[in-house]
Parts: C-alpha cells; structure tokens; sequence
C-alpha cells in the first residue's frame, strides 16, 4: 500500500462521512502518531473532506512587558 491509501484508509475509519458532518462525534476521535512527521499532512487531508469552508486563526504566545511590577 501507498502512503496516501494508508492515509485514505485511516481518514475514513476515523472519521467516516456521517462522523465528518457531526462536530460533537468528531470532538471524540483522534490521531496519535508516535512522530509528528505527517501529522500535518494528515490534518490538511482531514480539512479537505469537512463541508463548507475553514478560517484560520492565528496567536501570539508572548507577554506584553508591564510599565511596573505589583
């Protein structure tokens, strides 16, 4: 098997169509990976099959410097 069936096969087990249109069901399943070199790739295939269209946000992980300390 291919890299991208083993993908296909994986995606559909783990979220079929009726788990896919259901976001409470979906909330329960997961993809543990050992290395996190295709998780990514695996994530964008997963985004691909959800209907309607996705928005991205994005974050800042740092602190703002305080003009005084308490």
């Amino acid at each position: 098997m291919t890299r991208d069936s083993n993908f296909e096969d994986t995606i559909n087990f783990l979220f079929p169509p009726h788990v896919l249109e259901d976001a409470e069901t979906c909330l329960q399943r997961a993809f543990l990976s050992p290395l996190n070199i295709y998780v990514d790739e695996f994530n964008d295939k997963i985004l691909e099959k959800l209907p309607g269209d996705f928005q991205s946000y994005f974050s800042l992980d740092s602190l703002k410097e305080a003009d005084h300390t308490i």
